[in-house]
C-alpha cells in the first residue's frame, strides 16, 4: 500500500522500482533533457544508470527520512548518482551502529553536506551497507531543488516480494 511522500517523484526505466512502501511504474519516456543529463553523468561518473528517481523539493517542509537505498532490484553493493539542481539542501548521512547497540544511532558518526546546484554525489561500493542518510525538514526558506538520482535496476529475484531488503544478492551484479 502506497503513502504519500513529503516531496514529488516521478520514475523513468524500463522496470517499475519499488522502495519503502510505494511502488513506481515503468516508464521509458525519458525527455531528450534528461537523457543528456544521464550521459554528462555517466561520463563523469565511469558508471552507467538504466534509470532515474526524480525527487523535487519544494521548500523547506519537503524531505526524505533516514534510509539505505539497499533494496534487492539494486543488486548488490549498488552505485547511485545524485545530481542536485535548484536551492542548496543539506545531505545527512549516518553511520549504522554496530550490532551490538541494538539499533541505537545516539553516538553513531555523522556527516552534513551541503548540496548546491550543479553537485554531483555518488554512493558507491558498501555506502548503502554501511550508512544511512537523508534530506530532512529545514526551518528556514528554501527555494526548490531538484535531485535526480540515477541509478540501475534488475529485474526482481524470482519468488522475491518487490521492495523488500536483501542483503545477499549471489545471482545480481
Amino acid at each position: 500500500e502506497g503513502y504519500e511522500e513529503p516531496r514529488l517523484t516521478c520514475w523513468f526505466g524500463e522496470l517499475p522500482y519499488t522502495y519503502a512502501r510505494s511502488t513506481m511504474d515503468a516508464n521509458t519516456q525519458w525527455h531528450p533533457l534528461l537523457l543528456t543529463l544521464r550521459g554528462a553523468v555517466q561520463q563523469a561518473s565511469g558508471c552507467s544508470f538504466n534509470s532515474l528517481l526524480c525527487n523535487l523539493y519544494r521548500n523547506c517542509h519537503d524531505s526524505i527520512g533516514w534510509h539505505s537505498d539497499d533494496e534487492a532490484s539494486l543488486g548488490n553493493k549498488p552505485t547511485i548518482a545524485s545530481l542536485s539542481l535548484g536551492d542548496t539542501r543539506v545531505f545527512s548521512l549516518r553511520k549504522q551502529p554496530a550490532p551490538e547497540e541494538n539499533g541505537d544511532y545516539t553516538y553513531v558518526e555523522r556527516i552534513r553536506v551541503p548540496l548546491s546546484h550543479g553537485t554531483l554525489l555518488l554512493m558507491d561500493e558498501a555506502t548503502q551497507d554501511d550508512w544511512q542518510h537523508q534530506v530532512g525538514k529545514e526551518y528556514h526558506d528554501r527555494g526548490p531543488r531538484i535531485n535526480l538520482t540515477f541509478r540501475t535496476i534488475f529485474p526482481e529475484p524470482e519468488g522475491h516480494r518487490p521492495g523488500t531488503k536483501l542483503r545477499f544478492t549471489p545471482n545480481l551484479p
